[in-house]
């Protein structure tokens, strides 16, 4: 499984823009599940996720269209995120 195509409010990468509401997004592909069963997002203050500011949990009929967290970033702030994905067969993948 590969997840790509990651966007922040229809955005990649935005970088000094106040987001609000926040939006995250994402693409699966290459999954031998037909569909998305569970999906986690992880954002952090540190590309190294050591300091994590929020945690979803896995969430269980998440749409990778338009996930909106309960979460206001400080605006002028570099935050990183990452989704991790489940599909109904089992098959598994994190994003980069």
């Amino acid at each position: 499984m590969v997840i790509a195509h990651l966007q922040t409010n229809r955005m990649t990468d935005p970088i000094g823009t106040a987001l609000s509401p926040l939006s995250f997004s994402w693409i699966v592909l290459h999954s031998t599940g037909k569909r998305q069963k569970k999906a986690q997002i992880l954002v952090a203050s540190d590309r190294g996720f050591e300091r994590v500011v929020f945690d979803s949990g896995a969430i269980t009929g998440i749409d990778s269209f338009g996930y909106e967290p309960p979460l206001t970033l400080e605006p002028m702030k570099r935050y990183y995120w990452k989704v991790r994905v489940e599909a109904e067969d089992g098959d598994q993948g994190e994003s980069d």
